[in-house]
């Protein structure tokens, strides 16, 4: 498909705090040499401008977003900030045709279909993945390494859309505790996972 635009927030107030999915993309790259840039974000002007900066000159080399952040229901959480999805779906109006979005978050896509469905159509996105509940750092990271292999590799189209869709269902399998959302214009699909699994 492409690269990937990341950007990530700061996991803790600590700023000799190392953690960084910096480690993942570079794995993924090296994996598929599929490029990636990848921007720390510690404020909503820091969202904000990196965003504009995607939709003017990055984003038909880099259509996959990676957003890794704390979140929660419906918003991704920028230190104290909260960043609604309406407010990105704002920011991204109508930028998303040929680009595809995974919400490294918790919980942040576990929010009633109408909303996905307006998330979708404001910003034309082909379609999105997230988690809809809250994650382990290290078994996510496991896990958003195989799946970020898989993203890169697809066509956004629906064929291509329908094989990332079967491909999730199997790397899903292997991770008992992920609870995921993917949802594209036709369809919104949740995987329901027993939390008393293993």
């Amino acid at each position: 498909m492409g690269g990937i635009f990341c950007l990530e927030g700061l996991w803790d107030e600590d700023l000799e705090e190392k953690c960084s999915v910096y480690p993942i993309l570079k794995m993924v790259e090296m994996n598929g040499k599929n490029p990636f840039l990848h921007h720390r974000v510690a404020t909503s002007g820091d969202m904000d401008y990196y965003l504009s900066r995607w939709k003017k000159s990055c984003r038909k080399s880099y259509p996959i977003l990676y957003f890794a952040f704390h979140g929660e229901s419906g918003m991704l959480l920028i230190g104290e900030q909260r960043y609604t999805l309406g407010q990105l779906s704002e920011k991204l109006e109508n930028s998303c045709r040929e680009a595809f979005i995974f919400f490294a978050s918790c919980k942040t896509v576990n929010i009633p279909d109408e909303t996905i469905k307006r998330f979708l159509q404001t910003t034309k996105v082909k379609g999105i993945l997230g988690y809809r509940n809250t994650v382990v750092w290290i078994i996510s990271a496991a896990f958003e390494i195989l799946l970020l292999s898989e993203i890169v590799a697809i066509d956004l189209t629906p064929n291509g859309l329908s094989r990332l869709k079967r491909r999730a269902d199997v790397i899903s399998n292997n991770f008992k505790k992920i609870d995921l959302l993917f949802a594209t214009e036709k369809r919104i699909h949740r995987w329901e996972k027993n939390s008393s699994r293993p």
